[in-house]
């Protein structure tokens, strides 16, 4: 099997009124969808996270029309199930999963900046990623961040992390800031991965949240 990773950005009101309306709101926002799927009356249902006050998100996707339900946490961060209705542009990444039969591995993680985007990872065979990838819809831009063979054996535990979680896990690993005593610290492991000690921080936080959550859910 072959995976790509890419980040897919779109310039504003492209994708989707649910992030138009969420865009500019720094007191809450979308970070991860679970899934999407599509109804038989052509809109979709998704489980989404999200970051931030509830009680504020709730109110500006009350006001937005292609939201029809909304479900979920009503104070601070969680899962929301979501009933929106259709935009072109969703609808193109939709049908580029279906006409060339490739797997999207979720979660997928939005990127709340300027320009607007997602971070998502296809799988399938050679010629259906290599297919996918070169028919993106041409509204969007896409960079491709890595491809190569996709082991399945990949553990619960990084499934729950995104791809950028990962990522930060793995080097803190590897400079031994999990060690005792520890062998790095924040700011440098800041420098090798080019963020700000402080989303660093933020990372390793959510990172040992979910990781931590995920193996206490497992004893239950």
């Amino acid at each position: 099997m072959r995976y790509a990773t890419e980040v897919i950005t779109w310039e504003d009101n492209a994708f989707h009124p649910l992030d138009n309306a969420l865009a500019n709101e720094n007191a809450a926002h979308l970070e991860e969808t679970y899934y999407i799927s599509p109804l038989q009356d052509g809109t979709y249902a998704h489980l989404s996270r999200f970051r931030g006050d509830m009680a504020v998100a709730r109110d500006i996707l009350s006001d937005t029309d292609a939201v029809l339900d909304l479900e979920g946490p009503t104070e601070q961060d969680g899962l929301a199930y979501l009933h929106t209705e259709p935009s072109p542009l969703l609808n193109e990444l939709m049908v580029t999963l279906f006409e060339h039969e490739v797997v999207l591995k979720w979660p997928v993680t939005l990127l709340n900046g300027n320009p607007r985007g997602m971070r998502v990872t296809l799988i399938g065979t050679d010629e259906s990623v290599s297919q996918a990838l070169a028919n993106s819809p041409p509204d969007v831009s896409v960079e491709l961040e890595r491809i190569g063979q996709f082991d399945g054996s990949v553990s619960p535990l990084l499934v729950s992390l995104t791809e950028r979680q990962q990522e930060v896990l793995a080097t803190a690993v590897s400079h031994g800031y999990y060690n005792m005593p520890r062998e790095t610290t924040q700011a440098e492991l800041a420098t090798e991965l080019d963020l700000s000690s402080g989303t660093v921080a933020d990372h390793l936080r959510r990172i040992e949240n979910k990781l931590a959550s995920t193996v206490a859910n497992s004893w239950v």
